[in-house]
Parts: structure tokens; C-alpha cells; sequence
């Protein structure tokens, strides 16, 4: 045995071994890829903010009447250019172009159009198309989005949510980007901003939302090849992906610093625009995605699990509750 042993040092340390080499090759192309990630990372995080105003005056944002959509409508307008926004609610369409209007903006004689449309029926798309015939659409915010009630397994999802699902988050948000294509590519500038998630992004995917899941990951998708088609036109496709947001979707009504108010997401977006296919505006999203992706799956997995699990286990239990109160009501109220 021991000369075995001997033997096989013996070769492994009196040549040079192609082993070795091939280590040593792996080794240096690992940093070198690491270097390039974190120079990429640096740019989009600290690279000086994008000029918005270069890509034209008019502006569409879609899902526009709350949250991160009235948001970038907000700032858009702050900057100088006009906004349609689009929202199925007439009463919340009128008060976002209020709240729009009453924000601060660098010129008074902005405008802020609104246009109702129901993006779970395909009909919309026409009205929305319509709207933006009379203008030159030089920014898109398709920014709309439906996800579920709960965290829950797939066969306790409605057919009706299912399709809402996929018409929301992936065809609309498809036919309303082929529709500002041909402005932008007879300007031959744009500006293309699709809100995916991190539910899309991570290795983990997204259990107990996989239908919403699914539908981010191809807006990523969508959005990485749609940039490469479309470069040399002088058009930036983008998806911007967010964590948790303070938001009605989110349920989270209080910011801290994992969580950043709709405003502070909108605004870095904004900023951090046009740098690259796949953005995360804001830095500790970027750094709770880089811990999470750095974890062995079997791990991250477990984690991600466990916490649907455990949402999935209250938002139940909530029901429960809120049920047996009315039950009661009903009762007291029949006595």
C-alpha cells in the first residue's frame, strides 16, 4: 500500500500535470467572470442617472392608479414629459390624474391623460392603441400586474385567476409593447420599462404562486431578447425587478430598509434605467438577491418553501376568522 502511495505522489509531483493547468484555467476564468459581475453590478448601481427626457414627451404607464405605477407617473411627469396612464376604475382613474397633477413638475403644461381599459380583456388593447395614435410614445412602464390572494397550491386556483393571470402579466403586457414598437422604431429611440419580479428571477422559482411565477419569468425573458432585437434601433428593453415594495399587492403598509416606499422604487428605477436588460434598482434587493442565489438551491428552496407555507397558514386562518365574525353578525342580526 504504501508504495502505491508513493508511486502515485511521485507522478503527480515530479511532471507538470495538465490537471493542474486545468484548475488553475477554471480558477482565473471563476474571477475573472466575478470581477466582470461585480464592475456590471457597480455600473448600474452607481453609473450616472438616465437622461429620461431623451427618449421623448410622452410617456405610457399602465397599472397606474395605485402603487409603483402611479409612482414612475408621478416622476415622470416631475420631469418634465406627459403621461397617459391606464387603470380599469374610472373613479381610481381620476383621482391618480389628480394626485399626478398635484405633484410637483418641472413644467406646469405637462398633460396627464387617462384611458380605461380592463387589461384581462384582450378588447382593451384597442382603446390603449387608440390613446397613443395621437402621440409619440417615447416611455413605456408596463408596470400592470395581477398575482393571487394568498400563497396556495395550484389546484386551489380558480381557472378565472389563471387566465387573468396570463391576459395581465404576459399578453397585455406583449400586444401594448408591439403597439409603441413602430413609433419608437421610425423615431429610432425608446424607452421600454416591464415590471417582472423576483418571483421570476430566482433559482428557486416561486412555490405556492407558480402561475405568477411563471408569467415573470417570461417577462424576463421577453424583455432579454426583445432588448437584443430591438438595440440597434435605438430602443432600451429593460425588465426592473423588484423584492417587496410598500404596496396593495405586497400587503406590506410600512417601508424600512428592505422595503422601500413605491416612490423611492420608482425613482431608482428611473435612474438606474437604460444600463442594462435585467435591473435591480434598488441596492438591497440587489444584495437579498445575490445572498439568496449564492445559497446552495436545496437550501434556498427549503426557505422560500417554508415562507409560502407559513403565509399560506395565516392568510387561512385569517379567513377562518373573518368568517366566523360574519357568521356571527348574521346571526346577532336575525335574532
Amino acid at each position: 500500500m504504501d508504495f502505491l502511495k508513493n508511486m502515485l505522489f511521485d507522478q503527480a509531483t515530479s511532471s507538470p500535470t495538465w490537471a493542474f493547468w486545468l484548475l488553475a484555467a477554471v480558477g482565473a476564468a471563476t474571477l475573472a467572470r466575478m470581477a466582470l459581475c461585480t464592475m456590471t453590478s457597480a455600473k448600474q448601481m452607481f453609473g450616472p442617472a438616465n437622461n429620461i427626457r431623451a427618449y421623448g414627451n410622452w410617456a405610457l404607464v399602465t397599472g397606474a392608479t395605485d402603487g409603483i405605477g402611479l409612482s414612475f407617473a408621478k416622476i415622470l411627469r416631475e420631469k418634465g414629459l406627459n403621461v397617459i396612464i391606464v387603470g380599469r376604475s374610472p373613479e381610481k382613474l381620476a383621482a391618480a390624474r389628480e394626485e399626478i397633477l398635484a405633484h410637483k413638475a418641472k413644467t406646469a403644461s405637462t398633460e396627464v391623460r387617462t384611458v380605461l381599459a380592463d387589461l384581462s380583456n384582450p378588447e382593451s388593447i384597442k382603446d390603449i392603441k387608440t390613446a397613443i395614435s395621437e402621440v409619440e410614445v417615447g416611455i413605456l412602464i408596463n408596470n400592470a400586474g395581477l398575482s393571487y390572494n394568498h400563497a396556495d397550491y395550484l389546484h386551489n386556483i380558480s381557472p378565472t385567476l389563471i387566465n387573468n393571470l396570463i391576459a395581465v402579466n404576459v399578453s397585455s403586457l406583449t400586444h401594448i409593447t408591439q403597439a409603441v414598437l413602430p413609433g419608437m422604431t421610425s423615431r429610432r429611440r425608446g424607452l421600454i420599462i416591464n415590471i417582472g419580479s423576483a418571483a421570476g428571477l430566482m433559482s428557486t422559482g416561486d412555490p405556492l404562486y407558480s402561475v405568477y411565477s411563471g408569467t415573470k419569468a417570461y417577462v424576463d425573458k421577453f424583455s432579454r431578447s426583445l432588448n437584443l432585437e430591438y438595440k440597434s434601433q435605438g430602443i432600451h428593453v429593460e425588465c426592473c425587478v423588484p423584492y417587496f415594495v410598500v404596496s396593495k399587492m405586497s400587503k406590506i403598509r410600512k417601508p424600512n430598509f428592505m422595503t422601500p416606499t413605491a416612490d423611492n422604487f420608482a425613482r431608482y428605477a428611473l435612474q438606474r434605467s437604460g444600463r442594462s436588460f435585467l435591473v435591480l434598482p434598488y441596492l438591497p434587493h440587489a444584495l437579498q438577491h445575490f445572498v439568496l442565489e449564492s445559497l446552495p438551491l436545496s437550501i434556498s428552496s427549503k426557505l422560500v418553501l417554508r415562507h409560502h407555507l407559513d403565509v399560506r397558514r395565516r392568510a387561512l386562518k385569517r379567513a377562518e376568522r373573518l368568517a366566523a365574525e360574519a357568521a356571527k353578525a348574521q346571526a346577532t342580526t336575525a335574532n
